[in-house]
């Protein structure tokens, strides 16, 4: 099978729209130019008379609308993978109709706060109502056009459509996007993306407003700006784009800068005396600071000074870090709204460049203190003072440098409302994260966090009249299988995709010492898999170690889930309690007490299962029969590592003698971690009989995957379990890539002859590519 008959047809409409004002000569004329690509792609069914349709995630595939062509009724089932496994959702198309049809419904695939969340795929089956042959045939339309810096960009934007902006930046710093709205009743959004597809910013207007988008480019590229509008009535609606390259206006450290944002849209017509309202872009201004080696704050005070407030004010802080959200992260920004009532506030950093952009109108005076502000390096694993006998909150900064991975516990005599704990990590792969900080009376109590290295400042926010005790306590990770533990600190472990694994604790001191232990496992992307307590105890006769009458000198985790990074797991470990233990019960507290440590991190995926097999499916069906001899066990679990390949939907055959009971699992390896499919979502495509002769589905989104074979036995009598796993043939959906208009397409456009008797002000041209893909 191949693509055959492709063919691209060049069309060229234009539309002449919006006379602003008085007619205008026609060589005054904006034009703009929007693309309409569409691509039609058909399949015939295969040879069970069903298709399968995979769809791959890409942030930067952008498909405005999608249409489903049914020359049969048929009936379709989307796999919809998730977190969890899959949402089978069935649906039907009904013969003879040209359906909107939206192939890109993904989920994500969660991860912790030190890790972006993971788009997942989809895979469809096709099938005609009647079992007969078909042809699933689509087409997908992207509609693009083109931005330029300094310069104005109209678009007309159909309802319910995306409008793709390819914008080019090389070296600027920072830009300003100006969106405006041309007309009331119609909701619209705006939304910034990278040549990498990450998110920069986003807004959503209403009504004929304009607004400025400031964004802190990233790398040199192509940027995406997607422009969507629902109008309340009508079916289209028109915006005017303007990006401006900014060099922002530095701030040198005890420097203060003030300014008015001037923008009014309360004016007096100058021909009849009347107050009338103009819309007006918001005054915009940004400026740069930096503090490399210490922390420093920027406080900003804002003076109402008009009659009217027709444009709120704003102040936004932004930096080239990226925060942990979905695919490669979101840039880091962080907007305050101002009023007559807040006007006031201060915004703490640490490195830089950070960006300070402020927004609005109607007179407003501001003023931008930047300086350096830090308590010093914040005092770690000792209790200090901290108080506030000022009549308003005060907040105190401080450097952390946190050179080993780490965990953190905070405790204090502060209760809620004294004291506010803010935690700001920067790290070298460019992303940051903040925190909100809780704290308890006692260490045991408080919350535990795991810290990357990385450079950190925090923030305590004290209240008026407050005079307390605050303890950070922070101990490292290492790599090494003993250590020694004072509080905090913990381990770092190898993990491999669909591995188990056991770890035992074992408690070293040769003391007359029973530790309590607050352990918790956490995977790479910090996120808690497993914890527990428990107490280990040693005594020492004076020679050797003798056991405890009460508690062991070691504990055992018996962790059986297969959820792990292809990388490495944390194990954070807080030795809350030491006592003596010469008497019954143990007595004699000791604060700070040096715990002896050692771990034993195992990989025990083979002492679960009977057998795990290789079993190649890449390219072509494959078999495997395991034997079961009489001498068994009632529940067994044996598994196959499969070679898969990526987006093709496979078929799972068994048979079976002597197995009353049966259930699988399939882990997969996404993103770098395991993505589990529970045999709730297996079974939605079960075909025959359970437990003798039957079939199941899955589609692999990854090279590497693991069936995990449940399965209850008869052990008194010799039986088998034949698998046969077949690849069926998927198609790819095909999605093309959005890019610029070139100059040869310009050219032509640019010479398309204009009316000499039509003035208008704003030209619309409509470039329009069909590229057709049919499939036999």
């Amino acid at each position: 099978m191949k693509h055959v008959n492709m063919k691209m047809v060049l069309g060229l409409a234009v539309s002449m729209i919006f006379l602003f004002g008085a007619l205008a000569a026609p060589v005054s004329a904006l034009q703009t130019n929007i693309k309409i690509e569409t691509y039609n792609q058909a399949y015939a069914s295969g040879v069970n008379n069903h298709t399968y349709m995979y769809v791959e995630p890409d942030p930067l595939d952008f498909v405005t609308r999608s249409y489903l062509h049914a020359n049969v009724d048929m009936d379709y089932t989307q796999y919809q993978y998730d977190n969890t496994g899959w949402s089978a959702l069935d649906d039907t198309v009904s013969e003879d109709t040209n359906a909107p049809f939206y192939w890109q419904e993904f989920d994500s695939f969660t991860a912790g706060l030190f890790g972006n969340d993971a788009t997942l795929p989809l895979f469809y089956d096709f099938e005609a109502s009647d079992g007969s042959e078909f042809v699933v045939n689509s087409t997908l339309e992207t509609r693009s056009y083109s931005l330029a810096l300094g310069q104005h960009t109209s678009v007309i934007a159909d309802a319910g459509f995306m409008y793709v902006g390819t914008l080019g930046l090389g070296g600027s710093e920072f830009v300003h996007l100006t969106v405006a709205s041309k007309q009331d009743a119609v909701s619209w959004t705006v939304a910034v993306l990278d040549p990498e597809g990450r998110h920069l910013t986003s807004y959503m207007g209403f009504d004929g407003d304009i607004w400025t988008i400031p964004f802190k480019a990233s790398i040199a590229g192509t940027y995406y700006v997607l422009l969507e509008a629902n109008p309340s009535s009508g079916t289209f609606s028109m915006f005017d784009l303007l990006p401006v390259a900014i060099t922002p206006t530095n701030i040198a450290l005890g420097e203060v800068i003030t300014g008015t944002l001037t923008a009014g849209e309360i004016i007096v017509d100058p021909d009849t005396g009347s107050w009338v309202q103009e819309e007006m872009a918001p005054t915009t201004h940004t400026y740069v600071v930096n503090s490399p080696n210490d922390v420093s704050s920027v406080t900003y005070a804002f003076n109402y000074g008009g009659l009217f407030d027709t444009q709120p004010e704003y102040i936004m802080f932004t930096s080239g870090d990226f925060e942990y959200t979905y695919n490669g992260g979101s840039r880091y920004s962080e907007m305050v709204a101002l009023s007559p009532i807040t006007t006031t506030g201060e915004y703490f950093y640490r490195g830089g460049p950070y960006y300070v952009t402020v927004m609005g109108g109607d007179n407003t005076e501001y003023t931008l203190y930047n300086r350096a502000n830090s308590q010093g390096v914040l005092p770690v694993n000792q209790e200090f003072q901290f108080e506030n006998y000022l009549g308003a909150t005060v907040t105190h900064a401080y450097l952390l440098d946190v050179e080993d991975d780490s965990m953190l516990r905070v405790n204090s005599t502060a209760t809620g409302g004294d004291l506010t704990v803010r935690l700001t990590g920067v790290y070298e792969n460019g992303y940051r994260n903040d925190r909100t900080i809780s704290y308890a009376a006692n260490i045991l109590s408080s919350a535990e966090y795991y810290l990357p290295a990385g450079d950190y400042f925090v923030e305590m926010a004290v209240d008026d009249g407050v005079n307390e005790w605050v303890e950070y306590n922070i101990g490292p990770l290492t790599t090494n299988t003993t250590a020694e533990i004072v509080d905090m600190g913990g381990f770092i472990v190898d993990t491999d995709i669909f591995q188990m694994y056991n770890m035992t604790i074992f408690l070293n001191n040769q003391d007359n010492v029973t530790v309590a232990l607050d352990v918790t496992i956490y995977d790479a992307s910090g996120r808690s898999m497993y914890s527990a307590g428990m107490l280990l105890a040693n005594r020492w006769d004076g020679s050797q170690i003798q056991p405890h009458p009460t508690y062991w000198d070691n504990a055992t985790f018996l962790y059986s889930g297969h959820d792990w990074y292809d990388s490495h797991a944390f194990v954070g470990i807080c030795a809350y309690l030491v006592s003596n233990n010469t008497e019954i019960p143990a007595t004699n507290d000791y604060s700070d007490y040096p715990v002896d440590l050692t771990i034993q991190w195992t990989n025990s995926l083979n002492d679960y299962f009977v057998n795990i097999e290789n079993l190649d499916v890449s390219a072509g069906a494959a078999a495997y029969n395991f034997s079961l001899p009489a001498i068994g066990v009632t529940d067994e679990l044996h598994g196959l590592l499969l070679n898969t390949t990526p987006g093709v939907w496979y078929n799972v055959s068994v048979m079976t003698a002597f197995v009353p009971g049966f259930n699988s699992l399939l882990h997969s390896g996404y993103d770098g971690r395991t993505h589990r499919v529970p045999w709730g979502d297996l079974s939605d495509e079960l075909v025959g009989t359970l437990y003798t002769d039957f079939s199941f589905q899955f589609g692999a989104i990854s090279e590497n995957s693991f069936l995990e074979l449940d399965i209850a036995r008869n052990p008194t009598n010799d039986g088998f379990l034949l698998i046969q796993i077949t690849p069926m043939e998927t198609h790819p959906l095909l999605v093309a890539e959005v890019t610029p208009l070139g100059p040869d397409i310009l050219g032509i456009l640019g010479a398309v002859a204009i009316p000499a008797v039509v003035g208008v002000g704003v030209i619309v041209v409509v470039y329009i590519v069909y590229v057709k893909k049919f499939k036999k």
